[in-house]
């Protein structure tokens, strides 16, 4: 007996590790989902993965155990068998992405299987099909059961791909008859069979989970020297056009307008990459980099320009790396990626936010949802859209704050010599409604709202630094990883209408950024029109720090002298081959 509970006990969790088998996939396939997988590799993210197999296997092993104890044998014989088409069909849906690519559509396979049937021939089938089957039955009421079997085709069914798959599970079902003793038998031998995968699953996650908590601290403690500090700004999605080129008229932006003034302001800057993931690595490297996979919570693999081997990004020298030889205190605080875990070595103090930081329930809720539209034939559950929208932008919102409130003290504090600050706006989703000047979660916020946000950021930072003396004292760059991304937001339900009336073109983009820099004591403005890439940020920060450069006609100087290409060959405006989710 309980040899028994133990193996049904297996059994259960290895089904339900089955059914979140693409969860797995996406978690621990490196070159899978790599624009988004420091958000799968949060804590929280992997800890409600485990959880999810681990609660839906107890319930598979309690109705397991309520079949078994029932007295009745059909009863029983019911629940191997359901359990038998359970196992098949979380086994087809895992395998077949792998066996015909991560773009497999069940829908679209089955469609193109019967594309050469018409609805009405389709309907004709179906009909043959069950009325056949409601023979075969031998029931009393058969000839009853095929008449309205086939009618639900003509008055019900209105679309192929159902009427499709109804004919598709009605052949699976007719398989599942006449071979239901052989299947019964073999299943319970399969699933244990796969549960070594289970263990090796879990391993996995709590492996990875372990690295959450890598905080690796600098050897050393470097004393910033009072000759120059250097405080960094990135805005992720801060767009030139919509910021300065062709800025909508219902759009203030004094902060930024302010900087401009006292500012070197570059007309024609452009990113390393289009993506966040790309972009950030090549602006610390100095590098341009090619191709990006995140290992762990606490390191990501990079391939320069160039190169065909992958490095660690952790072992890489930075410009973080740069200010610690120089003996200058380094101070970070960013989200996206999991800058205190990667650099912490190079840093004195870091502050890293998760793309997502969603609370358990909520993460839990994700993976389910996930997992059960891969189902064949299941229509999703577009119902929980809006509720699933207003929890990213939340934990959207949440993150703007957590990281301008470790930023503030970090830049107004003279013993950093050198503060890099990453803030996730403008990037969507919209959290901020300018017009109330109040955070919005709704879905009418846009990209202008927290273009808004990112003005008022920028403000909310340098108010700090006033207040501490250290405006005036210090070099303040404001730049963006990448451009707006209209051809990636459109079909999301991040996308407003609003963004529509903004936008001219969703192909032909301007990938420009702003790049703006204020030495210190700098109350002049200058533009600087040539085109250049914001690659060169590294050296021009180590200049910096090295006390070279002293005005405006310095950094035009600097910036002629070293500029090279402008726009990046990785400024890609789709994700890139074979990194889809």
């Amino acid at each position: 007996m309980r040899n028994q509970i133990l193996k049904d006990a297996a059994r259960a969790l290895s089904l339900a590790n089955l059914f979140f088998t693409s969860q797995w996939i996406a978690l621990l396939d490196i070159n899978h989902f790599w624009f988004g997988k420091f958000s799968l590799f949060s804590f929280k993210n992997i800890l409600a993965l485990l959880v999810n197999v681990c609660l839906f296997g107890a319930l598979l092993f309690a109705a397991m155990q309520l079949f078994r104890r029932s007295k009745n044998d059909r009863l029983l014989q019911t629940g191997r068998l359901l359990f038998s088409l359970l196992f098949f069909l979380f086994a087809a849906v895992a395998i077949l992405p792998q066996l015909f690519g991560k773009d497999f559509s069940f829908q679209t396979a089955l469609l193109r299987s019967v594309g050469y049937f018409n609805l009405t021939e389709l309907r004709a089938l179906g009909t043959l099909i069950t009325a056949s089957t409601a023979l075969l039955l031998k029931h009393r009421l058969r000839y009853g059961i095929g008449i309205f079997a086939g009618a639900i085709f003509w008055l019900a069914i209105k679309t192929e791909f159902l009427i499709a798959l109804t004919i598709l599970l009605i052949a699976v079902s007719l398989v599942f008859i006449w071979l239901r003793h052989h299947i019964v038998k073999v299943t319970p031998v399969l699933t244990l069979i796969l549960f070594p995968f289970f263990i090796w699953t879990s391993a996995q996650g709590i492996y990875l989970m372990s690295k959450s908590f890598t905080h690796p601290q600098a050897t050393r403690n470097a004393a910033a020297p009072s000759s120059q500090r250097v405080v960094w700004i990135v805005f992720d999605g801060l767009d030139y056009s919509q910021s300065f080129g062709k800025r909508a008229a219902t759009l203030n932006l004094p902060a930024f307008d302010g900087l401009r003034q006292q500012a070197v302001s570059a007309k024609n800057a452009y990113p390393p990459a289009g993506f966040t993931l790309m972009s950030i690595p090549a602006l610390f490297t100095g590098r341009l980099v090619s191709k990006v996979r995140p290992a762990s919570p606490a390191d990501m693999l990079i391939n320069f320009d160039g190169a065909n081997e992958s490095q660690s990004l952790a072992a890489e020298s930075t410009v973080f790396s740069d200010a610690y030889e120089l003996n200058y205190r380094t101070a970070l605080a960013g989200w996206a990626i999991p800058y205190h875990r990667i650099f912490g070595k190079q840093l004195t103090s870091g502050f890293g936010q998760e793309v997502r930081d969603e609370n358990l329930l909520h993460n839990m809720w994700g993976h389910f949802r996930r997992a059960i539209e891969n189902l064949p034939g299941f229509p999703g559950l577009k119902a929980m859209d809006s509720m699933q929208n207003k929890w990213e932008r939340q934990e959207h919102c949440n993150g703007y704050r957590n990281i301008l409130q470790a930023a503030k003290p970090m830049a107004a504090n003279s013993d950093y010599g050198l503060v890099f600050i990453h803030l996730p706006v403008p990037h969507p989703p919209g959290i901020y409604d300018r017009e109330k000047a109040a955070f919005e979660l709704d879905e009418e916020s846009c990209y202008l709202d927290n273009l808004a946000l990112a003005d008022k950021a920028l403000g909310a930072v340098r108010e700090a630094m006033e207040d501490a003396g250290e405006w005036d004292k210090s070099t303040v760059i404001v730049s963006s990883d990448h451009w707006w991304r209209p051809y990636i937001w459109k079909p999301t339900p991040y996308w407003t209408k609003a963004d529509d009336e903004v936008i001219e073109s969703v192909e032909n983009v301007d990938h420009r950024i702003p790049f703006m820099v204020k030495l210190p004591g700098q109350k002049v403005s200058m533009e600087y029109e040539p085109a250049f890439n914001t690659v060169l940020t590294r050296n021009f920060i180590a200049t910096l720090l090295r006390n070279q450069l002293h005005s405006a006609e310095n950094v035009k100087a600097w910036l002629d002298e070293n500029r090279s290409i402008a726009e990046s060959p990785y400024a890609f405006e789709k994700i890139p081959e074979g990194s889809t989710p």
